[in-house]
Order: C-alpha cells, then structure tokens, then sequence
C-alpha cells in the first residue's frame, strides 16, 4: 500500500514518478497544444492522476509488490485519463 512504503522508497518512487510525469507532460504540451495545460499543468495532472489511479489500485485490495508492470500501467493509465478528461472538458467547454 502507499502509506505502507518506508520513507525512503516513498521518495525514490514519488521522484521517479514526478521526473516519468514531467517528461509525458512536455509530451503532451507538444501533442496537445492549445487544449492541454502547459507543461507544468500536464505534469501536475499527471502526477494527480498517477497516484489517484494507485489509491484505488490499492483499494481494491491489491499490492504494488505482486506485478510491477501492473502497477506501472495503473500509474500510467491513472495519469492518462485524468489529462485526456480534463483536456477533453476544457476543449468541449472552451469555444
């Protein structure tokens, strides 16, 4: 669970996270354009949703030790939608 993890791997994961989040979100300013957030705002989404994404993962009852590819695609995907969503809010809305 997150707040099973020590102190020192919360950090390492929290800035592989942040540096992984970072490089997507200059992705997607590139990818995006007008109807993302800057890059700072699509990182800031994407670490959002990156650890929304694995709270609920954990929720559900699982942990981050059973399949590492599996957790890196929830962080993944969490992130993903949480972007996509709001830059499909923020497009539909923008006119």
């Amino acid at each position: 669970m997150l707040w099973d993890l020590a102190k020192a791997d919360f950090i390492v994961s929290f800035a592989f996270v942040c540096a992984i989040a970072f490089v997507c979100g200059w992705i997607a300013d590139r990818t995006l354009g007008y109807s993302g957030f800057g890059v700072i705002g699509n990182w800031l989404l994407l670490l959002t949703g990156a650890y929304v994404g694995l709270y609920t993962y954990n929720l559900y009852g699982y942990r981050f030790d059973w399949s590492a590819i599996m957790t890196i695609g929830v962080a993944a995907g969490g992130g993903a939608i949480m972007l996509l969503l709001l830059a499909s809010v923020k497009s539909a809305t923008h006119t």
